[in-house]
């Protein structure tokens, strides 16, 4: 809970600790790509964003074995890239928790909708129901969408439409080639920690502070408002 986040974050200052979170998004290459495009503002401002993280009722999985439901368990990496890509706290919330019954502690479905400054709206679905698991970005600015999925990546841009005389439509195109030395996104957190350890570099994507930002938007999507 919050408060013992804020516990630990009391600690890591005392003790002058260095603490990760595994919040591997940040270091996977594609979704930071994804990040610069954002930033630069190469294909237009921001305008909406889906993300879903999809549970199997019949087959959950740990998502439903203690520790918090979908929302907490899986929903935490959406919300932590939601964080990491915009670099805000939600201005407003508003959510729906479904549960099994009313003794249910934990929800099995969870509904957000966030607001972030610049007019930036996430569509937020954790647990759902269904019978499958999918974790799915899906961000849309003015002139591109990028989906961002364990299924697979898939980028679009806005092209003159071949189907539509006067439209434009959104046209698929390849993904940017990874690397090899950034092609996993785990073995770069444990680069990152070798580097601010020795000394080379003090930059911590995954940081505890940027995880007490995170932790409170759960809490605010729990509660159903911020």
């Amino acid at each position: 809970n919050l408060k013992e986040l804020k516990s630990l974050l009391s600690l890591q200052k005392k003790h002058n600790l260095k603490i990760w979170v595994n919040h591997e998004r940040r270091y996977h290459y594609l979704y930071k790509y994804v990040k610069d495009e954002i930033q630069s503002n190469k294909t237009g401002e921001l305008r909406t964003i889906r993300a879903s993280v999809l549970t199997s009722f019949r087959d959950p999985g740990n998502a439903f074995i203690g520790g918090g439901g979908p929302l907490l368990h899986d929903g935490t990496h959406a919300v932590d890239y939601i964080d990491y890509l915009l670099e805000s706290k939600p201005i407003r919330i508003s959510s729906k928790l479904n549960r099994a019954n009313e003794f249910a502690n934990i929800e099995e479905q969870a509904i957000a909708i966030l607001e972030y400054p610049n007019n930036v709206f996430v569509f937020l679905e954790a647990g759902g129901k269904r019978n499958y698991f999918q974790f799915e970005i899906d961000i849309q600015t003015e002139n591109a969408r990028f989906i961002l999925s364990n299924d697979g990546h898939r980028f679009f841009v806005t092209k003159k439409s071949k189907l539509y005389k006067g439209f434009k439509s959104l046209e698929q195109v390849g993904l940017p080639k990874i690397p090899k030395q950034f092609s996993n996104p785990w073995i770069n957190i444990y680069a990152e920690i070798v580097s601010v350890l020795s000394g080379e570099s003090k930059t911590i994507l995954g940081s505890l502070e940027a995880n007490e930002r995170i932790f409170s938007t759960i809490q605010s999507i729990y509660r159903g408002k911020i």
